[in-house]
């Protein structure tokens, strides 16, 4: 019972609005998995977490900020088309 409340102070209320945003918050891996989605959306408005095993520190969640590549544009295709091969032909009389 004592570990089980020692485990429960870590962490922030479910909603994630009793942490500030400066505070590293540690999850161990079980409950980072049983509480994905809330990790995903805390990470989204910008929290940084911190995944625990056994006590130690094994990932960090951060957001994601792109990988520096332009924006995809929808609808434009470069491409090359290389036809080899084909015979061409007579045209009809």
């Amino acid at each position: 019972m004592v570990l089980r409340f020692l485990r429960w102070r870590r962490h922030a209320t479910p909603g994630g609005d009793a942490t500030p945003r400066h505070v590293l918050v540690e999850y161990n891996t079980r409950d980072a998995r049983d509480r994905f989605s809330l990790l995903l959306r805390r990470v989204r408005s910008g929290e940084q977490i911190l995944i625990c095993r056994a006590g130690d520190p094994v990932a960090k969640l951060v957001a994601y900020d792109g990988d520096g590549r332009e924006p995809r544009r929808p609808g434009v295709i470069r491409a090359e088309l290389v036809v080899t091969g084909v015979r061409r032909l007579a045209p009809r009389r």
